[in-house]
């Protein structure tokens, strides 16, 4: 019973940061989106294309800089090791 205890809260704790981080990106976007019209009357369009060019040059060079390391899934070779991962024992 404990095991089915364990998964369950293990799950609840995985949900409960993954809806985190899509809130987070969900308001992100509705700022961005609501503060639209305002930039638009304050910048002119020549400096919306200069942020897009630095926006578009610097994602390129964070993923190059980093390797894409935050999306490297660890792959275990075998049951203890995975047990080990999932319940952060060393």
């Amino acid at each position: 019973m404990s095991t089915v205890l364990a998964r369950s809260r293990a799950r609840a704790v995985i949900a409960s940061g993954a809806l985190r981080i899509a809130m987070g990106a969900a308001v992100a976007q509705v700022v961005a989106l609501l503060a639209s019209p305002w930039l638009s009357r304050v910048y002119s369009p020549q400096a919306f294309a200069t942020l897009g060019l630095v926006t578009a040059i610097t994602s390129i060079l964070a993923a190059a800089a980093t390797l894409r390391l935050e999306v490297a899934a660890m792959v275990p070779e075998g049951d203890d090791e995975a047990w080990a991962l999932r319940h952060d024992i060393a």
